[in-house]
Parts: C-alpha cells; sequence; structure tokens
C-alpha cells in the first residue's frame, strides 16, 4: 500500500468518526426535543410526575367548571393532582378564593395586589417550596394558584421551559464545535507530529548528527522500546525507512572521510619527519662535492654510494608510508586468488635465506609430517610481503649463528604460519610496542634500510585478509610470530 493510499485513508477515516460523534449528538438532541414535544402536548389525564406546573394549572383550569355563584373542579383531576403532591385555589378578580383543594392552613385565602407576583418569587414566606399562578381572562377573569411544600425543579419541567430549550440549542451548537474541534486536533496531531519529527531528523543531519532524534526517554521518537514504529509513524514508514538508510550511509561517509583525513594528516606528518633524516644526508653530501675542494676518487665513490642509498631508503619510506596510509584508510586494493600457503610460505623462508641480511643465520622451512595444501583467498604480493617483513625482522634484529624456522598448518578451520627463532629475545616493553610505526626498539641490529614501519605493515597486511597476528618472546628464549589467515570453505 503506497503512502499517497495510507494518507487518503487516514482522512477518510478521521471524517468518518467526526461524522460519526456529530451524528451521535445530533441524534441525542433529536431524541431530547421529541420527548419535549410528545410531553407538552400530552393531556393532563396522561402525566403524574415530571410534569411542568404550567401544564398542570393549564389541566386544572381546562377541568374547571365556573356556575353563576360556584366554581369546581373536575374531581379526577383532583385525585390526580393529589398524586403529585400539590393543591390548588381559584380566585376571583378581586383576589378572594372561590375554590381550594388541600390547601395547607397557613396558606391565605385572599390576596391582596401584588402579593402573587411576591410569593411566586419567595413562596417559603407561606411555609411552602413552590408558588404557581395561571391569569385566564376568558374564564371569567379567573386566576389559578398551584403549590406544593417542595421545590417543583424536576429535569422534565427545565426540558419543557422555552428558554431551557434555547439553552439546549446553545449547548448543541457548541458542544458539535467542541467535537469537531478535538478530532480535528487529534487528527492533525497524528499527521503533523511525524512530519515535525521528520523535518527535525533533517535538520540533525544538516548539523552532521547522524542518528535520530531521541523522545524524552532517550529512545528514537519513531519507535517503541521493542523498535517497532510507533502507530502514527506507519503511515509514513516509507520516508522513515529512506531516513533511516540516509542516515547510515552518512554516518559511514562521515566515519570513513575522519578515518581518511586522519590517515592523510598522519601520513603528511610521517613523511615529513622520516625523510628529513635521509634527506639531510644527502643533502650534506651532496654539498661537499660541490664544494672547491678537490676529493680523492674513493672519496666521491665513497660520498655518491651514500647519497644513493639514502634516496634508496627515501624511496622505500614513501613506498611504506603509502602503503600505510592506503591500509589504514581501507582503500588498498586486493587481487585476491586462491593460493597454497604452504607454498607461498616456503618461497618466502628461501627468498629470506638468499637474502645478504641473513648472512651468518641460518633460515630453514619444516615440512610437516603430512603434506597437504592450506588453500586460502589472498592477493599474494601483499601476503607475501607481510610474511617477508616477519622473516625479515627476525634475521636482522638477531645475532649471527640465529636459526629462524618456518613451518606452515592447519588449526581449526584457519592456516597457520609460525616464525620461530633462536635469537635474544624481546623484552616486555620492546614486544608491547612491536607493531608501533617508527619503533625499532633497543635491541635493533642497525638495520640501516629499515624504515620502522616493516611490523606495523606486517600486520595490517595479514588484518586486511581477514587474520591475525600473535607474537610471543622472552629475553634470551628467541621468538615466534604466529599467522592466522582463514582457510578457503569447501
Amino acid at each position: 500500500m503506497s503512502i499517497r493510499t495510507r494518507l487518503t485513508g487516514h482522512l477518510l477515516g478521521r471524517a468518518f468518526i467526526l461524522f460519526l460523534v456529530l451524528g451521535l449528538v445530533f441524534t441525542a438532541w433529536g431524541v431530547s426535543v421529541a420527548v419535549y414535544l410528545t410531553v407538552r402536548n400530552r393531556p393532563l389525564e396522561n402525566l403524574v410526575t415530571g410534569t411542568s406546573p404550567i401544564q398542570v394549572l393549564e389541566g386544572v383550569r381546562d377541568s374547571t367548571t365556573v356556575g353563576t355563584s360556584t366554581v369546581t373542579v373536575a374531581q379526577p383531576t383532583l385525585e390526580r393532582l393529589a398524586k403529585i403532591g400539590g393543591w390548588v385555589q381559584v380566585l376571583d378578580p378581586t383576589g378572594v378564593v372561590v375554590f381550594s383543594y388541600a390547601v395547607p392552613s397557613n396558606v391565605p385565602t385572599s390576596y391582596a395586589p401584588g402579593q402573587l407576583v411576591y410569593l411566586r418569587g419567595k413562596p417559603s414566606e407561606i411555609g411552602q417550596g413552590s408558588f404557581f399562578t395561571l391569569y385566564d381572562t376568558a374564564r371569567g377573569r379567573l386566576t389559578w394558584v398551584l403549590g406544593s411544600k417542595n421545590e417543583w425543579n424536576t429535569p422534565l419541567q427545565r426540558a419543557a421551559s422555552p428558554v431551557t430549550l434555547a439553552q439546549a440549542l446553545a449547548i448543541l451548537v457548541v458542544l458539535s464545535i467542541g467535537v469537531a474541534v478535538l478530532v480535528s486536533w487529534i487528527s492533525a496531531e497524528t499527521l503533523s507530529r511525524p512530519l515535525v519529527h521528520v523535518m527535525s531528523w533533517l535538520e540533525s543531519l544538516a548539523r552532521r548528527s547522524y542518528a535520530e532524534p531521541l523522545d524524552r526517554k532517550g529512545q528514537p521518537a519513531s519507535r517503541t522500546s521493542s523498535g517497532e514504529l510507533r502507530r502514527s509513524y506507519r503511515t509514513y514508514r516509507e520516508v522513515i525507512g529512506s531516513l533511516d538508510t540516509l542516515t547510515e550511509k552518512l554516518g559511514r561517509n562521515e566515519a570513513e572521510r575522519a578515518r581518511i583525513e586522519a590517515a592523510r594528516e598522519e601520513w603528511i606528518t610521517g613523511i615529513t619527519h622520516d625523510l628529513r633524516t635521509p634527506l639531510s644526508s644527502v643533502r650534506g653530501y651532496a654539498e661537499l662535492l660541490g664544494s672547491e675542494y678537490e676529493f680523492t676518487p674513493e672519496e666521491t665513490t665513497q660520498y655518491a654510494r651514500t647519497i644513493k642509498v639514502q634516496s634508496e631508503n627515501m624511496e622505500r619510506l614513501i613506498d611504506d608510508l603509502g602503503l600505510t596510509f592506503r591500509l589504514r584508510a581501507e582503500a588498498l586494493p586486493l587481487h585476491l586468488a586462491t593460493v597454497d600457503l604452504t607454498e607461498v610460505a616456503r618461497e618466502a623462508a628461501v627468498a629470506l635465506a638468499n637474502d645478504p641480511r641473513s648472512e651468518g643465520r641460518t633460515v630453514a622451512f619444516a615440512e610437516g609430517a603430512t603434506r597437504e595444501k592450506l588453500l586460502v583467498n589472498v592477493d599474494v604480493a601483499y601476503v607475501t610481503r607481510a610474511l617477508g617483513n616477519l622473516l625479515g625482522n627476525a634475521v636482522v634484529h638477531n645475532d649471527a649463528g640465529t636459526t629462524v624456522t618456518v613451518s606452515a598448518m592447519r588449526e581449526a578451520g584457519w592456516a597457520r604460519v609460525d616464525v620461530v627463532d633462536d635469537g635474544r629475545g624481546m623484552d616486555a616493553t620492546t614486544l608491547s610496542r612491536l607493531f608501533d610505526r617508527y619503533y625499532r626498539g633497543t635491541a635493533s641490529g642497525g638495520d640501516a634500510y629499515g624504515t620502522g614501519l616493516g611490523m606495523a605493515i606486517a600486520r595490517q597486511l595479514v588484518e586486511a585478509h581477514g587474520g591475525t597476528v600473535e607474537v610471543t618472546s622472552a629475553e634470551g628464549a628467541g621468538t615466534t610470530v604466529r599467522v592466522w589467515l582463514p582457510l578457503v570453505v569447501g
């Protein structure tokens, strides 16, 4: 279901609720009006309680018989009057009572001008709770008085009053407006809250805050504690999903940018620092050769050789720093191929044995009892370089007579290469900083061609292939370096 369809359904649903509630309000009001009209037009004989005093008086008037010298009220009317706990008087034009029924003793038998009006406002003056009058010129200008010890204040009586009916209509209008406003507010709140959250989210992204804004409880505002979208946000699930993806990508890109920037800064700092020493040597010897002093051919050859060595050292340093930068920025392209790690380790051992730096040391490759292929998916050039750095470290930092043994084996889904020497070993400080950039340690054999990056590069290259490197050593007990790379499954 598309977001347009859900929004349309949401609005139609709220409109239906609004019309339903308003319909119930108008229905209730219509029923009340119908009851009022029914009660108002009902004859007195069908009323007992809950009738307005005007209706009762009109019923008494209609059942009154006026003779030449007497005034009487029909007995059935009086009986019904008794049921509602009332009393009645009929007054002539002079205010004298000409007929009475169930009248208490403290009620006057004649009334002065204005007294009726006064008692209607204060019936308590004669010990009554209610006092009503009805004057009719068509019936000999007679006045009917209706009273009761109790207050005549029933809901039906209030509903039958024209003033109360107008109030009910006003209440209906106010209530309808209130219901419409309430439903509209709930609808607007339900629809606008997610949109406000989305705008806040976009503002956070603009401020490089790559996370969804949180609510008061510290949780993402669009989700419950279980991680599901809240009901009001489900209408915009595509928008929320797109923002999730955008936030994740921007956060990942920002982290990548920061990592590359840090690596670039480190690379620039490193290259400017590490090129200073060989560059100073090159410059110094070049200035000597350019001076007016006449050097012997041997001296000239020696200085030229030094310049060449330092230039090669700078070239290796630049290469190593460039490789370190790409490794730290995770920007090193790997050309993977499935190869036998045993053969790669054997070739690295042979290359080291033929290296001039191994002069006076013994480099051996230990064949396993059972010859098996250790297939790994790696970039052969970089893995060979990592093993070469580890093997080279084993010979240049140990004295003549040291034996370096290389072996390869399988270990629980991993291919493992061990480089073991019986040399001088390392103290705890050197071992803890072995993979730090530019750290050579106090036991350095004086490798003039080293850059101080070999071990760091070796570990980074292995880790780039999903492997690990572990070193154990003790002073006077030699060093063991183990390299694990994941075997090809299947």
